[in-house]
Parts: structure tokens; sequence; C-alpha cells
């Protein structure tokens, strides 16, 4: 499968996407502070001009009220030089007084007609406030006639606070005083350089924080990378340090040392299954071998190249069996091979496959008991049959053994298991076939068990008995199994046929073991699920095995 090739490492992504996330972040964040930042000046310009204008207008309307009664009167105030005289020396000491904005103040009569003026708004061309020529927006009342408002005029933007002047009651001025809007707020520009020094360094900041995060991060993924690249056949060994913590690096790291015992496990079997396949085919091809050079030696008689020619047929039919015997168990264990499952009386099964083998049991005499066990009335029963006794098994007790089964494969399964049990049984012995309906909960299943009166299988064999090729201490009972044969010849197997049925039973969902009976001998136990039937449970609940004939 070709690999996509990817332009930036898994490094530099994360690297990428971490700064860009953080930058987009910190400028959204300095977006906003800008715009706080101008707002709260537009609001500190506002306060600003509220709280000069209204000084200035309290102090008008203080004055003429103390003049009101002059020689010109209320209507002609304005003209008087005693006014006149004191607007003048505000205004020149207002010009000299620090403030924190620059403004223009502008003073109209309730007519509209200006009365004075003072510019410190660089210039302010005041028209445009008295012939309505500049655009007004967000405007807003304050209360007492009092309002502020924004103009924009040549591009300018302005913000504009106009109150009223009273005088006796009523209104005789208009006071306007107007902040030039963007030297206001830039006057105090430090805060957005800051904002902004500050985005820089913390971009740069964010650039090595995560180059450096993101490298720790990955370390351990390196150090796995490395081990990785240090297991070969030759090194199945090598193992990963588990990093401290139980995060996702640290599981990552467990599944790859339990992948890596499973490849182990694996390979140290293919390795001991090779071995042990060039031990079973050296001794075969080394007999016949010896054989055909010793007749090649000198001339022989028809009889004896007949007798080489008979031993190198047996040896390569043995050869022949053995790799046979591989390749199911090969197919088997690959799964390349498709069961057909269908309903299968397993009582059938059983009997038929010890008839079949019969002549065996004849040869050495070997004598055979089935028990039938099962609960009835919450009790357990149990029909028996065998060779002293022989009677027809009644449909309700076949009925609580059928389980799902290739009936061919099953049925190999169990000549491998009665094989066994020939070879081990002596002269005259005895083999018995259990099957045993159990229920658990909603469970259902069957165990089937042989078992025959031979040597027991020794203690350190019994974990590895179902291992490809491994025969456990044969020689020891083979020996003891001669003896009580009177001297008669065992013929040793591959030790296969354990193994192939072992992975018969599990592709069937079961289970297997071996143990020792405690009254002697050895056996095989098999436990299956049967047939989610209860069919032939209702059927026992009246009917009486025991009394069919």
């Amino acid at each position: 499968m070709k690999r996509r090739r990817s332009q930036l490492s898994v490094k530099a992504s994360l690297i990428l996407f971490f700064t860009g996330f953080n930058t987009v972040l910190l400028l959204l964040l300095y977006s906003m502070a800008v715009a706080w930042y101008n707002e709260v000046q537009r609001r500190q310009i506002d306060d600003f001009l509220n709280t000069e204008a209204t000084g200035i207008a309290t102090m008008l309307t203080t004055f003429l009220n103390q003049e009101k009664s002059g020689e010109y009167g209320l209507n002609q105030h304005f003209q008087n030089p005693v006014f006149t005289r004191f607007l003048s020396d505000f205004l020149v000491q207002r010009l000299n007084r620090p403030v924190l904005y620059n403004t223009t103040l502008l003073l109209s009569d309730s007519g509209g007609r200006l009365i004075s003026v003072s510019n410190q708004a660089l210039n302010l061309d005041t028209r445009f406030l008295l012939d309505n020529l500049a655009r007004i927006y967000d405007k807003k009342g304050i209360g007492n006639g009092t309002e502020l408002f924004s103009v924009e005029f040549e591009e300018l933007e302005y913000r504009v606070l106009q109150i009223p002047v009273n005088a006796g009651g009523t209104i005789v001025a208009w006071i306007r005083l107007a902040c030039l809007l963007k030297p206001a707020i830039q006057s105090n520009g430090n805060f957005p350089l800051l904002v902004g020094l500050f985005f820089l360094i913390s971009i740069a900041v964010n650039v090595l924080g995560a180059v450096a995060l993101i490298t720790r991060i990955l370390r351990p993924v390196r150090n796995m990378n490395a081990a990785m690249n240090s297991v070969t056949e030759l090194n199945l060994s090598s193992r990963l340090e588990l990093p401290p913590g139980d995060d996702e690096i640290s599981s990552l790291a467990i599944t790859f040392n339990h992948t890596l015992d499973t490849i182990e496990k694996a390979f140290r079997s293919q390795e001991q299954l090779v071995n042990d396949l060039s031990h079973q085919l050296r001794t075969p091809l080394t007999s016949m071998r010896g054989a055909v050079e010793l007749g090649l030696r000198k001339a022989r008689s028809l009889e004896d190249y007949q007798a080489i020619l008979e031993g190198t047929i047996v040896g390569i039919d043995r050869i022949t069996s053995l790799v046979n015997t591989m390749l199911t168990l090969a197919r088997l264990d690959g799964h390349t091979e498709s069961l057909r499952y269908a309903p299968c009386d397993l009582i059938e099964l059983i009997e038929g496959t010890v008839e079949e083998l019969a002549p065996l049991w004849e040869e050495k005499s070997i004598c055979f008991v089935n028990r039938y066990r099962f609960y009835k009335d919450h009790q357990i029963e149990e029909f028996q049959t065998g060779q002293a006794e022989s009677r027809p098994i009644p449909r309700a007790i076949s009925d609580l053994f059928v389980i799902e089964a290739d009936a061919l494969r099953f049925k190999q399964a169990i000549i491998n298991l009665l094989d066994n049990a020939y070879k081990y049984t002596p002269r005259g012995g005895l083999i018995s076939i259990e099957l045993y309906r159990e229920v658990t909960g909603d469970a259902r299943f069957c165990r089937f068990v042989v078992m025959n009166d031979g040597p027991s299988i020794p203690d350190a064999t019994l974990p590895r008995i179902f291992t490809p090729f491994y025969q456990g201490d044969v020689a020891e009972r083979q020996s003891e199994n001669l003896k009580r044969q009177s001297g008669q010849t065992a013929t040793r197997g591959f030790g296969l046929g354990l193994s192939i049925c072992r992975r018969i039973v599990e592709m069937h969902q079961g289970r297997i073991r071996a143990f020792n009976p405690v009254g002697g001998g050895a056996a095989f136990e098999i436990i299956l699920p049967v047939k989610r039937s209860d069919a032939g449970a209702g059927i026992l609940q009246s009917f009486d095995p025991f009394a069919a004939k």
C-alpha cells in the first residue's frame, strides 16, 4: 500500500496548530482590549465634557442672575461691559489652565448667534456647529436639556456636549463644548501600543512554549520509535520502558509491549514448530537413506530389495501423513477452512465413531461404557449403555445433546481423542465416554469426557499437552503401557492430534482440557454449548428413560 506523503511532520503540524490557535485567541483578546480601551476613553471624554460644560454653564448662570437687574436688563445682558470683561477674563484664564483634553468652547445666544468662542481643538471651524453642516450621530440626552452627540465634518470626528444657560428660569444662551476624538484618544495611545507589544511578545513565547511542550510530549513517542526500530527477528526481547503516569502514552507503550509479547510467543512457537517438523522428517528420511545405501553396497536377493522398498514406502507414507496433518493444522490455525455448522446429534456422532473404530477395540479387547447424565425433576439422572448392555437411546435424551457443529470436523476431534485413549489403554482395559447436560442460569452446555484406565498424564505434561509436536514423557508412559500389554509394540505419533482437536473445539466455541481422574487413568474433557432448545427437557418431565427396552 502506497503511503501518502505529508509535507509536515506531526511535530510541525502540532506546533503550527498550537501557535495559530493561540495567535488567533490573542488577536481576539487584543481587539477586545483595544475596543474596550477606546470605549473607556469615549466615556471619559463624555464625562470630561459634561463636567467642564456644566461648570461653565453654572458660572454663567450665577453671574447673569446677579446682574439681571443692572443697567442693561436681562435681554441685553450680553452687551453689558461687565459681562464682556468677565467672559474675556474667563476665556483667558481657561486658555492658560491645563486641561485633560483640548476643546473648543462656543457660546451662542438663544437665537443661535455667536457670542464668543475659545478654540483649543486644532483651530476648529465652528461654523459647522452653527450652520448644521455636519453629520450628527450617536446622540443621547443627559437631562435638563443637555445633549451629547458626535459630528463628522471634513472627515474629522468630534464629540460635542450642548448645554443651556438659564437666567431667571429662561434659556438665554447655549454652550457647545467640542473635542476632536482622534487626537483625544491618541493622546493616551500608549495603552494600545503596550497591548500590541504584549501581543507580539506573547506570540513569540507561544511559539517557544509550543516547541518545548510538544517536544517533551513527543519524546516518549521518539523513544518508542527507537525501540520499535530495534526489534528484529533476532531481537524480539526488547521492550519499552513504561513512562510514569497512566496516560495515553503509557497505554500505548503497554499495548506495544503486549503486541511484542504476542509476536515473540508466535515467533518462538513457529521456530519450535519448524524444529520439531525438521526432527520428525529427519528420522524417516535418515532411515530410508540408510536402507537404500545399504542395499546399494552389494548385490542382494530380490526379497531383500523388496523389503527395502517396502520399508521406504512405509517411511514415505509416514512423511505423507505428517505433511497432511500439518496442512490440516495450518488450515485450522489460519482460519482458512470454513466450517459448515448444522444441528448435530452428539450421542449419535459419538456412538457412530466408536462403532467405525471397532477393529481397534477388538485388537486390544477394549471395553466401552457410555454414560449420559441430565437433570430430571431437579435431580441428576443417568442413562448408561455399553458393550455388555446395548439398548437404544431414547429420542428425548438425544435431543438434550444437540449441538451446532460441522459433523465431519468434530468427528475428527472425537477420533483423535479415541485414538489417544487407544494408545494408552492396556489390553483388556476400559474406555469410558460420559456426556453431561448442564444448566447454569441462561447458559446451556454439555460436557463430553473421554477417560481411559491407562497410565496418568505426568503433571509437567498437562499444561503443554496440546502444544504441536509435544509428546511429553512418552517413553515413560509407553514403557508402562507396554508392560501391561505383555510386550506389544506401540506406534509413536507426531504429537499433532491433540493440537488439531483443541483447534476444532475452539472453532465450535468450546473448551478442552486434560486431567487425571481421582481413581487413576487419564481423561479429556470438552465443554460445548448446546442448541437452545428445551423440547427434550419438556419431554423428560413425563418420560422415564430407564423403563425403555
